[in-house]
């Protein structure tokens, strides 16, 4: 398949002896970050066709395995295999807090989940949340047997995803000891994941060329598999809410290279670009989502023009997509881990009462106006009955209330037919005049059936929502 046809883009950043391991990009600046093999964390500007280092501070001893920047970007955070966390200003460029020896083996991840807390895990399966403020370590969890390879932040829910090497995908609560949940063994390595559907679905790349994808609150195995990568899934970001790019090890021969992908559909969309003969390290997005910017083995930082991806737009305006984002995932079906708040639906079904309310309120007026109308004269059977038929029209549902209040008639007696016009008109004119109380069962039975449809409308089906 041939690369997608990008916009400018500044040219690669080569460094010279070092190779570089990850990178990040400013939440509202155009600013790059990038950790080294040699320790040091270099900081660039770049603009729609350059690039500038702007300073390199080389304040751990050993490789740098990942950085990141707060989500306000005034502090940048990197740990390293010498085991040490370090934070720098990135105003006055000056690391204004360490902490050595913050695992007792090196560091592979961390991530900032609020102004004071930091997250890490390190090559021994231990993953750890740390108070900035104190250095003190607030939890920590054991739950993988090898290298941590990604963690995952969901602040309202005080919730982090880690992956291992060891084929676990493991949940935490940051207020409790225990672990939440643990995935089955995968039996490969599940070395990083992506966020999509409005938090819904968790993609995790597979050491055996594979996407799963997660959906929130299964933890016990992955709902969806999207296989054909030829190779393990290095890295991935979700560049929209159903599209990903992924850092594959290779693709052709020896050319590593970045797949753009739809999740649900699952569908590969094109080729965005490749390093040579090299692994790619690392991906991240731009805060104008102008820019994928990738690391590799080949001592290059990669700029890519992701305009074209956004303006080929996505599958949300369609009508399935609507669908499922009305729908909020739940963790066990019974709605106990939904993302939208519970007032939502206490808001709807209040509504839906009300609704319910009005229409018995419209259904006794019409009966006052039917006695009325029997009151004044026998011909008032003729509108009472065309009131009637007005409801029935406004209501799907009417057909199926009218028979489950009255069933099936009996046949009429032939000896109790009227004689002549005069009997069937006084006839008529006295079933005419029991007919309200009749109508007023048949609308009870009506309404109890309205607010049934309307209320306990049936649930969908979570399970296999947006597959």
């Amino acid at each position: 398949m041939e690369p997608l046809q990008l916009g400018p883009a500044p040219a690669p950043i080569t460094l010279k002896d070092t190779v570089p391991l990850s990178v990040d990009l400013h939440p509202s600046a155009d600013l790059l970050a990038a950790g080294l093999i040699t320790g040091q964390v270099n900081c660039y500007s770049y603009t729609d066709t350059t690039s500038k280092r702007l300073f390199a501070s080389k304040h751990h001893k050993d490789s740098v395995r990942c950085v990141k920047f707060s989500d306000d970007g005034a502090h940048l955070y990197s740990c390293s295999t010498d085991k040490s966390i370090q934070v720098m200003d990135t105003e006055t460029k000056q690391v204004f807090l360490k902490k050595a020896k913050a695992h007792d083996d090196g560091i592979n991840t961390l991530l900032p989940l609020t102004e004071t807390l930091v997250a890490s895990g390190d090559e021994n399966g231990v993953v750890r949340v740390w108070d900035l403020r104190t250095k003190n370590i607030v939890q920590e969890w054991h739950e993988h047997e090898d290298l941590v390879t990604d963690l995952h932040f969901v602040p309202h829910k005080k919730t982090i995803v880690s992956t291992g090497a060891d084929g676990y995908l493991s949940v935490y609560d940051l207020r409790k000891k225990d672990v939440v949940a643990r995935s089955d063994q995968m039996e490969v390595e599940m070395l990083c994941m992506a966020p999509i559907r409005n938090g819904k679905r968790l993609v995790v790349g597979n050491s055996d060329g594979s996407l799963s994808i997660w959906s929130w609150g299964w933890w016990g195995d992955f709902k969806d598999r999207f296989p054909g990568h030829p190779a393990s899934v290095d890295a991935v970001v979700a560049i929209a809410d159903d599209m990903i790019v992924t850092g594959v090890r290779r693709w052709a021969r020896s050319v590593r290279t970045f797949l753009v992908l739809s999740i649900h559909p699952n569908k590969l969309l094109g080729v965005l670009g490749a390093h040579d003969e090299f692994p790619i390290e690392s991906l991240a997005q731009s805060h104008d989502k102008r820019f994928l910017v990738s690391c590799s083995h080949d001592h290059t930082i990669r700029f890519w023009n992701a305009s074209i991806l956004h303006d080929s737009g996505s599958d949300d305006d369609e009508p399935g997509a609507q669908e499922e984002e009305a729908d909020p995932a739940t963790g066990d079906g019974s709605g106990s881990d939904r993302w939208e708040s519970a007032s939502d639906d206490e808001d709807g079904n209040a509504d839906d009462a009300d609704d319910a309310d009005d229409a018995d309120d419209a259904d006794d007026a019409d009966d006052a106006d039917e006695d009325e109308e029997h009151a004044d004269s026998d011909a008032g059977a003729g509108p009472s009955r065309a009131t009637a038929s007005d409801d029935d029209d406004e209501d799907p549902f009417a057909g199926t209330a009218d028979d489950l209040a009255l069933g099936e008639a009996p046949a009429p007696d032939s000896g109790d037919a009227p004689a002549n016009a005069d009997e069937s008109g006084s006839s008529s004119s006295s079933s005419s005049d029991e007919e309200p109380d009749d109508k007023k069962k048949r609308k009870k039975k009506k309404g109890i059936l309205k607010r049934s449809f309307e209320v306990k409308k049936p649930k969908k089906d979570t399970f296999y929502a947006g597959l």
